[in-house]
């Protein structure tokens, strides 16, 4: 059984959310290395952000992609 149209709605609100929230990181982490530099644990932070962020973004479009194949 897939999803209603709300719930997938409210699916891609959170990955929104979520998405904006570890880029506001990820600007923060960068914004202070320009200053004080990176630390390798701290590059490998980015990176796994980095990575956490193109998933979601990934998963997003899924999302809205089925926004698209629902009758309304």
């Amino acid at each position: 059984m897939s999803p209603d149209r709300p719930d997938v709605i409210r699916s891609i609100e959170s990955l929104r959310h979520e998405i904006n929230r570890l880029t506001r990181e990820q600007l923060d982490a960068y914004e202070s290395a320009t200053f004080l530099g990176m630390t390798a644990p701290e590059a490998e932070q980015c990176d796994a952000r980095r990575e956490s962020i193109r998933k979601l973004v990934e998963e997003l479009w899924q999302r809205r992609a089925a926004i698209n194949n629902f009758n309304v």
